[in-house]
């Protein structure tokens, strides 16, 4: 009888744990929301208490599949942890998914993670040109091109020199803006990384792209989830989930803020590739361009970004 009281307590123990386990979590947003579920779901704390749903990325969704999560996932969770999406009439924008939370649910928000210091003229075609599989182009590489311009040149070391205190200001203010804006309906961000950014950007590298985080930048706003929630974190540095595309960190930047850390094998679509043959497929892209084309992409990146201007010729 005492064999079956203890096997009792153990069952219902065991049942109590079953259900503190099964708390239902979500979490909505770029590509970051999709690196963060897998991290947070390799945290043993976070884990044995929630069961969390990643939600297709808001740049993905159709109108039946929002829809769907505001009608049927959203009322159900007991937390949703996004990035703040804004846009009147936009069907990813996050206002409306959180009036379809219940009043205990608990919501956090944590930045879109974008900087542009590791690789200044590296970013997306403009519309005028076509895509390009790895997402990024190097327009430092094009005006090599167009110009006829030897390598060692177009990647010196003085096309910083004159924009490196302009570039640092402007991103460290875009992160900020970014991170202090509230759109309507929606409430401050609760994680936020400007500062981790500016304190350590020459010692670490703290993105692989200009919108891929690497894992100090993606450990620190899951280890900051984790506290919000109360959880015991493990940081885990080696794993890179959003290391399938990396472009490389030119001299001239490296030279021009002082950064310290080593080089990054390059990667296209998960594939690493040495450096001529990352000139070489932005060159075989280049050459399905016609040169106004770059110089229009070009005028346009410089309304905002001074910088640019250095890639006319």
């Amino acid at each position: 009888m005492f064999g079956a009281g203890r096997m009792i307590k153990s069952l219902v123990r065991g049942s109590w744990k079953q259900l503190r386990r099964k708390r239902t979590a979500a979490i909505y947003g770029a590509c970051h929301a999709v690196a963060l579920h897998k991290i947070l779901n390799n945290q043993p704390a976070f884990a044995e208490r929630y069961d969390l749903i990643c939600l297709p990325p808001n740049f993905a969704l159709t109108d039946s599949q929002f829809s769907h999560i505001c009608e049927n996932v959203l009322p159900k969770l007991d937390l949703f942890l996004y990035q703040p999406v804004s846009g009147e009439g936009r069907h990813f924008a996050t206002a409306p998914m959180l009036n379809a939370l219940r009043r205990c649910a608990k919501s956090i928000r944590f930045s879109y993670m974008h900087c542009e210091l590791y690789h200044p003229f590296s970013n997306y075609p403009s519309d005028s040109m076509p895509g390009y599989h790895g997402d990024y182009i190097d327009y430092a590489v094009g005006k090599m091109f167009f110009a006829r311009l030897p390598l060692d040149e177009a990647y010196s070391r003085d096309l910083l020199i004159p924009y490196s205190d302009d570039i640092l200001r402007w991103n460290l203010r875009e992160i900020r803006y970014r991170e202090n804006r509230v759109f309507a309906g929606d409430r401050p961000i609760d994680i936020k990384i400007a500062d981790l950014i500016e304190r350590r950007f020459k010692k670490d590298r703290l993105f692989f792209t200009m919108n891929h985080p690497t894992s100090i930048i993606l450990n620190h706003v899951a280890r900051a989830i984790c506290s919000e929630l109360g959880l015991e974190y493990t940081e885990n540095i080696e794993e890179e989930p959003l290391g399938s595309i990396v472009v490389p960190v030119p001299s001239f930047t490296r030279k021009a803020f002082g950064m310290q850390f080593a080089d990054d094998p390059l990667r296209m679509s998960s594939v690493e590739i040495s450096f001529d043959e990352y000139v070489r497929q932005q060159i075989e892209y280049f050459k399905t361009i016609d040169p106004s084309i770059f110089l229009t992409a070009i005028k346009e990146l410089a309304r905002n970004r001074p910088w640019f201007e250095r890639m006319a010729f």
